[in-house]
Formats: C-alpha cells, structure tokens, sequence
C-alpha cells in the first residue's frame, strides 16, 4: 500500500507528538540538519506562520486521524523537505521552493480535504535548484514543476498517482475557476484577469477592456507557468485522474502588460511524460502558449512570431503512454484560434507554441480512445 511506501517508522528518526502551536515550535526548534523527523498532530493545530520544515532535514507531517494543520494566509512554503500523510492544511498554494514535496495519502485542502489545490516545485521569483514533487492524494486545480514567476535554473520532476484527482467542468466551478460548459468532457481553467481602462483625449475619455492574463487549463505542467525552466522536464503519472498534461510550461501573460518578473513559460532542455496508469483525456508534449491572452488582438489568436517565444521547448518532447493507462474519448479541450480548436487527445508537440522534435511511444495495455483529425499536426493523433 501507499502509506506502507511512504512511512518513515523504522528509521533513526526523531519523533514528536504535537497538540498545540507551542508543541510544534519545540518540535521545529528540536530538529536539526539532517535528521529524518516525524511530527504526529493529535488535533488541528494552528502554527502561525506560513514556512513548514527545517534546512537540511527530512520531516513527515501526520496525524491520528486527517487533523488540520493551519498557516498564516493563503500560500505555503517549505523550508526543506516535507512529505504529509494523514493531514490536512488549510493554505490554497504550496511552494516547494525547490525542496522535495511528498503529499501522501490521506493528504488534503481545507477542513475535509476537498479543497482545490495550486502547487509549484519551485518558487514566485527566481530560484536555483532541482525540483521534486510527488502527489498520491488530495484535489488539484494546478500542479507545476516550475515556478510561478522568474527564473528556475534547474531540472523539474513531477510524480502524481494513486487517488489524486483534478476536477472537471462537470464538478462546479468556484472562485477564480472558468469553464467553457458543464460536461465531464470539458476542462476547468483559471480565469482570466481583464480590466478595463479609461483611455481618451480631449477631455473626452472612453473604456477600453484590456486582458492582462489569459485562462490557463488546469492540469499538471512540467515547467513554470509564465515562468522560465532553464533544464529538463520529467512527468510521471501512475494513477489517478487529471484531464491534461503538459511537459512545459505555460505563457499567459499579455506582453503588453505583464509585470516584468513574469516571463515566457520556455523550458530550456527536454520534457518527458511518461503515463503508466490513470486516466488523462489530453497530453501535450511541449508547452501552452494562451491564445487567450491575445483575444484583443487581431482574429484573437497567438501572432505567429508568439509561437517561437512563448512556452518554447528547445529540446525534444518525449511522450510515452503504456501500462494501463486510459485516454478516454473527450470532447474539446482547448481554446479556438483562428486555425480552429484542438481536440483532446495525445499531442507530442505544444499548443500554439514550438518544440525541437516530438516522440511519441504507445504500449503495454494502455487504452486511447480520445482523438480528432489527423491533420492537426501536433503528432500523435
């Protein structure tokens, strides 16, 4: 079983019993570099800070039965490497920042563990490191390897599996979530963030709608989203539910408009997905360049010049399917572009950006049944 895989019990760990805030400081305070540590939460415990774990250290967090561990805002940050079994945490977005992230089974978001949750392996600014993360339980709106805006210098790996599942249209959407309909056929996005200017002369003045960032799929990424890998992208899936998989990154970020700190979603070396188990209903390759970013632009589509800038792959994209994997028959996926919509199914390139070579390998007992027009010119149909 997981947990059996996962458990820490047996090593020359140190192990602590936390009831309260104060007992988890004593704890934190007591590890040291190093050390291989459990932390056991006997009822919801309220830390007050946003930072989990020690330099150096590895700590499991768990707990009798699904506590909450809850942090200070909305975003998580790991201060070495975590895994959680058995827990709960209350923050809505965990950075790794480049540490090795583990959540276990029985791990989740909110209260009861439903929460929808967004992870990076790295950070919101640069960062120099290799990043790590496996997922084996919980809700997902967005995994990473990446970072979420500057610079990783460094090679991402992603694991996802076991009962891990993303949502679907037909789940509902909530705060900040965009869908195109409500058929478990069609993914959620996060929305697009649009505003809209006062712009004139004269005394005279106008509003002008203006899109800053485009929706982005959710789904799980190899790269940074809007923000550049400077290595290789590893992603693994052995179970689980997840509607799409990109080996890069993503570009959703108008030009025009983006902040400086966000960059293109390019990925510097190669990306790899390899699916031996699960259910996936689309797989890209390469990256996402959002077309919807640009819907103020002439026929609403990525300019062509966008292609070779933006969630750029300079390597090859490897693609492997086989196990028992399952890629079930779908309807549409992605967004229309003046050269029509992509259809879910297994694309050894990007969506509307440029990768150096694709390969696509299918074996072992894997299942596809999504598919679309064979001249769509992505790959593998």
């Amino acid at each position: 079983m997981l947990a059996a895989a996962l458990a820490v019990t047996g090593l020359a760990a140190g192990k602590y019993t936390v009831a309260s805030a104060a007992d988890w400081n004593d704890a934190i305070d007591d590890i040291e570099e190093g050390e291989e540590a459990v932390i056991t939460l006997t009822g919801d415990v309220d830390i007050g800070t946003a930072t989990v774990g020690v330099a150096g250290a590895d700590i499991t967090i768990t707990s009798e039965g699904g506590a909450l561990l809850t942090t200070s805002g909305d975003e998580l940050r790991l201060d070495g490497n975590v895994t959680f079994e058995n827990v709960y945490v209350s923050a809505k977005t965990i950075y790794a920042e480049g540490h090795k992230l583990v959540l276990g089974d029985g791990f989740g978001g909110g209260g009861d563990g439903t929460q929808r949750m967004i992870v990076y392996g790295g950070s919101d600014k640069d960062l120099t490191a290799d990043t790590h993360v496996e997922v084996y339980s919980g809700v997902y709106k967005l995994i990473a390897g990446g970072n979420s805006a500057g610079t990783l210098t460094g090679n991402t790996y992603v694991k996802f599996g076991w009962d891990a599942k993303f949502p679907t249209a037909a789940d509902g959407e909530e705060d900040g979530d965009y869908s195109t309909g409500s058929s478990a056929g069609l993914n959620l996005y996060q929305d697009a963030i649009i505003e809209t200017e006062w712009v004139g002369s004269g005394g005279v003045s106008q509003p002008v709608t203006v899109t800053k960032r485009g929706v982005i799929p959710y789904g799980i990424y190899g790269g940074g989203i809007d923000a550049n890998t400077t290595g290789s992208t590893k992603v693994e899936m052995t179970g689980g539910e997840v509607y799409q998989i990109f080996g890069g990154g993503a570009a959703t970020w108008n030009p025009k408009e983006a902040d400086e700190k966000y960059e293109n979603g390019t990925v510097g070396g190669n990306t790899t997905v390899h699916v031996t188990g699960g259910e996936v209903k689309s797989i890209y390759g390469g990256g996402y360049n959002g077309v919807d970013a640009y819907r103020n632009e002439p026929n609403r589509t990525a300019p062509e010049e966008s292609r070779s800038t933006r969630a750029v792959v300079s390597g090859t994209a490897y693609v492997t399917i086989e196990g028992d994997a399952v890629v079930p028959a779908c309807e549409q996926s992605e967004d229309a572009s003046s050269t029509g919509p992509d259809p879910a199914k297994v694309h050894g390139g990007s969506f509307h950006s440029t990768v150096k070579a694709t390969v696509v390998v299918v074996g072992g007992n894997a299942k596809l049944e999504s598919g679309g027009e064979a001249t769509t010119g992505y790959g593998y149909g």
